[in-house]
């Protein structure tokens, strides 16, 4: 088993290396524990407490965006936010939640999420043909979308190598108009 004072870095070492300093040739030696509960003590002076947690977990939500990430890779960051404002007490529900997952998609992602109608279980258990109410839903409708936008741009780019390999001039659909 490693010591953890091995794998400290940082101030946690510098902390370390002065207690130790301090302490070279008296405490270190005779009582090596009173050493580490001093050292142990002077870290927990910079601990982070419930308050400062809250403000960060929150100001970090407030913060994410979806930005130019793939449903995909906004996924975890999502989740982890969400961890994290639970893990401080701050859980919000499912109506809090669905409306800062639209606010962050952008213009162009939540117009795509609020317009897509479908059957959906509602809370009865019966199916019913509406609009996105949960923040899952929403990200299921955007992976949905991004992954046919990423399907169109094979067919487009394979059209196109199509054609080039065809000697034609045109690009893409054009090459199926005949004048």
């Amino acid at each position: 088993m490693k010591s953890p004072i091995k794998c400290w870095k940082g101030y946690r070492r510098k902390t370390y290396n002065a207690v130790a300093y301090k302490y070279k040739d008296t405490l270190l030696k005779t009582d090596p524990e009173k050493v580490y509960n001093e050292v142990k003590e002077r870290l927990l002076r910079f601990s982070e407490n419930m308050a400062q947690k809250r403000i960060r977990y929150t100001t970090e939500f407030n913060s994410l965006i979806k930005g130019n990430k793939t449903a995909q890779q906004y996924e975890p960051l999502w989740e982890t936010a969400l961890l994290h404002l639970t893990e401080v007490g701050m859980k919000k529900d499912q109506t809090d939640l669905f409306t800062a997952y639209i606010a962050k998609l952008g213009p162009e992602l939540a117009r795509i999420a609020m317009r897509d109608k479908r059957l959906r279980p509602s809370p009865d258990g019966q199916m019913t043909y509406r609009t996105v109410e949960t923040w899952e839903e929403a990200h299921e409708v955007v992976k949905e979308y991004e992954n046919a936008l990423l399907s169109e741009k094979a067919m487009i780019s394979q059209s196109h190598n199509y054609n080039l390999t065809q000697g034609s001039q045109t690009k893409g659909w054009l090459s199926l108009i005949h004048i």
